[in-house]
């Protein structure tokens, strides 16, 4: 095991601890009259919806960005769909790579005279 797989493990060690630090303060009755102990509990709930928060925004950002990408990917098939197969190269042009990514027989268009 590296540094970098004992640090990653000590850290989940040190977040499990201290979620369930949190579970512990915020699972002690409320008593006003003890200030310290409100405080604690304030803060520990501000931690913990903070964290929330913090995961679903996360959470949010990654579906964003996977339903942008397939979008972008159905507009290229789209538009690749409509680019013609059977338009002559222009004279010099090593077109075949491209015709290979949309047409369906593009070693032949590659091959064509110029």
């Amino acid at each position: 095991m590296d540094g970098s797989e004992r640090l990653a493990g000590k850290l989940e060690a040190l977040t499990e601890a201290s979620i369930d630090r949190l579970s512990l303060i915020l699972g002690l009755p409320l008593d006003v009259e003890n200030g310290a102990l409100l405080r604690a509990q304030t803060m520990a709930a501000a931690v913990a919806i903070n964290a929330q928060l913090r995961a679903d925004s996360l959470r949010l950002r990654a579906a964003r960005a996977d339903l942008a990408l397939d979008r972008l990917i159905e507009l290229m098939r789209a538009k690749e769909a409509t680019v013609p197969c059977d338009v002559a190269p222009t004279p010099g042009a090593d077109l075949a790579p491209a015709l290979s990514m949309s047409c369906p027989d593009a070693s032949a268009a590659g091959s064509m005279p110029v």
